[in-house]
């Protein structure tokens, strides 16, 4: 036991020196999660987008007629 209490306070600088671009990257997608959920609401609550009361398809597949 000479030097393991020693080792330790050295290896936690290094390790929040390597974490930082992780937690920035995800904080940063948790703000865009949340501003795409803020915007989707926000139509959803203008009536833009309705899955209920959808006047044109989305998609039509292809069949015209």
């Amino acid at each position: 036991m000479t030097d393991s209490g020693k080792a330790l306070p050295q290896a936690a600088p290094h390790r929040v020196q390597r974490a930082w671009p992780w937690l920035l990257l995800g904080s940063w997608l948790v703000m865009a999660a949340g501003q795409l959920w803020s915007l989707q609401l926000e139509a959803v609550q203008k009536g833009e987008l309705c899955s209920a009361a959808s006047s044109q398809p989305l998609w039509s597949g292809g069949v015209q007629r």
